[in-house]
């Protein structure tokens, strides 16, 4: 395809973000950025690398050119270290192959499709993909349990809870993110934390959390690097 636009650099990149929608790509090192740069959802199909004969890969196939520019579509398998390293970045178990979900990369969720892959044909990834467009599927959200009894003046916040303390609350929410396996980094953080928690509890509409980040999603937020 030969682009007959304007030469201006913004029409250009309009025309390509087009024409990538369009397309079925595969996940690699080189293009993994997509996924955080494009404003649209990104559906993914994850499988091993001897599955690509596979009924549902070939509906997830069809379905991208069926259903082309709703989202965008990718397929990744072993073969290359990007699928590893989304799976990774996802929260997803790599056990569970294959795998067809769909990212947001403005909001951090993924939305993960139902049913065992013999159910998945071109007719259920395309309703699985118009469903999330349409905000019709709930986020996958990584949580621990909500605590029974939280009366610190820090709050335990988990996956299931975050958007109750932090987004709807009406308070301004100071959250430390932390993770479990990085125990000695966060060590040096929480005494502080804890302290000016307890030194401005008294002030009107701020409160205070902390959340484990290796068990729980904060939805719009990246937590990689904590505390």
């Amino acid at each position: 395809m030969v682009y007959k636009g304007e030469s201006e650099r913004k029409a250009f990149k309009s025309w390509y973000k087009t024409l990538v929608k369009e397309g079925l790509r595969i996940l690699q090192d080189d293009n993994i950025e997509a996924f955080f740069t494009e404003t649209t959802n990104t559906c993914v199909l994850f499988r091993d690398t001897n599955q690509e004969q596979e009924p549902f890969s070939l509906a997830f196939v069809e379905a991208a050119r069926v259903h082309q520019g709703k989202q965008q579509y990718f397929y990744s398998d072993n073969s290359n270290t990007a699928q590893a390293f989304m799976m990774d970045f996802l929260k997803v178990d790599k056990e569970k192959l294959p795998l067809i979900l769909s990212f947001n990369s403005i909001k951090n969720v993924n939305y993960v499709i139902e049913g065992a892959a013999s159910s998945w044909t071109v007719d259920t990834i395309g309703k699985f993909v118009e469903d999330v467009n349409a905000g019709l599927i709930k986020p996958n959200i990584r949580s621990q349990p909500i605590p029974e009894e939280d009366s610190g003046f820090v709050k335990t916040i988990v996956g299931k809870n975050f958007k109750k303390i932090v987004r709807e609350s009406g308070n301004d929410v100071m959250v430390m993110f932390y993770k479990s396996e990085e125990a000695e980094e966060t060590m040096k953080v929480q005494p502080a934390f804890e302290e000016i928690a307890t030194t401005y509890s008294d002030i009107k509409g701020l409160s205070f959390g902390m959340m484990d980040a290796s068990f729980n999603d904060a939805e719009g937020i990246y937590t990689e690097n904590t505390p």
